[in-house]
């Protein structure tokens, strides 16, 4: 394979990364707020052990997403670091010269979106026991 070849490969998988964070997250987002839906608005009192198991739920499946966040994040920069390598080859600067910000990136808004629906079921289930 040659390195155009192997810089437009770099760049599917690129595509095809950034892409999936954004089908894992619209999952993630309803599965969310099914639960939520079902917790609030759906159960009685009667049925506090259900209740417990979905809010469980509610904290175990938020891990799982973000872990494969992370997981599709990390091969997303191995993609990205491997593009900025081709492109000092090649003389190409479709890469290199993206504007990029440290901390208001889309990884960092995701982490804490993470971070605060976990946040919202550790104290949802807590409070309900």
């Amino acid at each position: 394979m040659s390195r155009d070849e192997e810089y437009t490969e770099v760049n599917i998988n690129i595509r095809h990364y950034s892409n999936l964070r954004f089908a894992q997250l619209t999952i993630f987002l309803a599965l969310t707020g099914g639960l939520v839906s079902v917790i609030f608005t759906k159960l009685t009192n009667e049925q506090a052990t259900l209740k417990n198991c979905l809010e469980f739920a509610g904290v175990f499946t938020t891990i799982m997403f973000w872990l494969i966040e992370e997981s599709a994040t990390k091969k997303w920069m191995a993609f990205k670091k491997r593009g900025d390598e081709l492109e000092k080859i090649l003389g190409y600067k479709q890469l290199t010269e993206f504007p990029r910000s440290r901390f208001l990136s889309a990884t960092n808004a995701t982490r804490m979106l993470y971070i605060g629906i976990t946040v919202f079921w550790t104290i949802v289930f807590f409070c309900s026991m």
